[in-house]
């Protein structure tokens, strides 16, 4: 290989190990659920997964004479399984959303918001969807990013249809995780410590 040749691929190779790519919507979709996630979306999704288990389990439990007593103590014990699962569903379900409501560069533009620049203290960083807003309005003001950004209308649409398209909770049979979930003080109300005994004993027989 001619000298001058052998330059270029040298350069070429190295040049491309140095500059960074430029992501595209689908990568910046997917740092921006992630980014949501931390900033309290998360929070949100977990309240409703344990509201939905609730719900369910309120039916379920019925025919026993058992109550849920507690439901913000409900949601504590809830395996981490669950949780993870249901957060998973929630994000693709986003992404999906918002790819298909967004232009890319809406995209972009919306996860500069989201990082947090250096000069940003935690507490500063935007934790709902009204602080984006205003963190946009404060962007385009300050000519950081281009007008036309993201409408919050889209975005809180987006998170709203991720979260009510979670999957169902499937509570028939009664989840076996709930055997344990008996023995939580103060979650449930039995009429009497036989009924008790004897629902754990139903749960983990139809799980053999």
């Amino acid at each position: 290989m001619k000298p001058l040749i052998l330059f270029a691929v040298i350069f070429c190779t190295a040049l491309s190990c140095v500059t960074p790519l430029r992501a595209g919507p689908q990568d910046d979709v997917e740092r921006i659920s992630e980014h949501l996630l931390q900033a309290g979306i998360g929070q949100m999704v977990q309240a409703s997964v344990a509201q939905s288990y609730a719900d369910h389990m309120t039916v379920a439990l019925r025919p026993y004479r058992v109550r849920i007593a507690d439901p913000d103590l409900f949601a504590e014990p809830l395996p981490d399984e669950v949780t993870a699962e249901n957060v998973t569903y929630f994000r693709q379900t986003l992404e999906e959303e918002l790819l298909r409501k967004a232009s890319a560069q809406q995209l972009s533009d919306l996860l500069r918001l989201l990082q947090q620049p250096p000069e940003m203290s935690p507490q500063e960083q935007p934790s709902s969807i009204e602080d984006i807003k205003d963190r946009l309005d404060e962007m385009i003001e300050n000519k950081q990013i281009e007008s036309d950004v993201i409408p919050p209308i889209i975005l809180m649409g987006a998170i709203t249809k991720a979260i009510l398209r979670l999957p169902t909770p499937e509570v028939d049979p009664i989840p076996l995780f709930m055997s344990d979930m008996l023995e939580v003080d103060g979650v449930f109300e039995f009429p009497n410590r036989i009924v008790k005994q004897d629902l754990r004993r139903k749960i983990e027989a139809a799980h053999r």
